[in-house]
């Protein structure tokens, strides 16, 4: 659909592989909009306590760290509906909370690095500080 109307001639539609999408960074955002999830419905409705069958956190540090891999230093880094934390995958530690937006928070139940409930508060605006 998106292909179908008149755009900027620096946007550039891809199918979701990788290699593509390197080749095009690095970028100055990336947003993750309830895309580094699992089932989200059913997750709520049913009160899973553990995400490791359904979205193990080793899946989410992986796509984090290709996700990083593609973005600039000082880039932001929007990561909303996720359900582990951020912060707590190993590219994580390379990102500060964006100042200006400290009161917006990554919603939903949330999963540590066991991949067990542990809904704490997280935010979700990243400014990348090192690489």
């Amino acid at each position: 659909m998106a292909r179908k109307h008149r755009v900027d001639d620096r946007i550039a539609f891809l199918e979701s592989d990788p290699l593509a999408i390197a080749r095009l960074g690095p970028f100055d955002a990336i947003f993750c909009m309830a895309v580094l999830q699992r089932t989200p419905m059913r997750i709520k409705a049913e009160d899973v306590q553990d995400l490791k069958q359904i979205y193990p956190f080793e899946k989410f540090d992986t796509k984090s760290a290709e996700l990083d891999s593609w973005l600039k230093k000082d880039g932001l880094f929007v990561v909303h509906h996720s359900q582990h934390i951020f912060t707590d995958a190993a590219a994580g530690s390379k990102y500060s909370p964006l100042e200006s937006a400290r009161n917006i928070f990554n919603a939903g139940p949330k999963f540590d690095r066991r991949s067990l409930r542990c809904d704490r508060p997280t935010n979700s605006v990243f400014v990348k500080v090192r690489d």
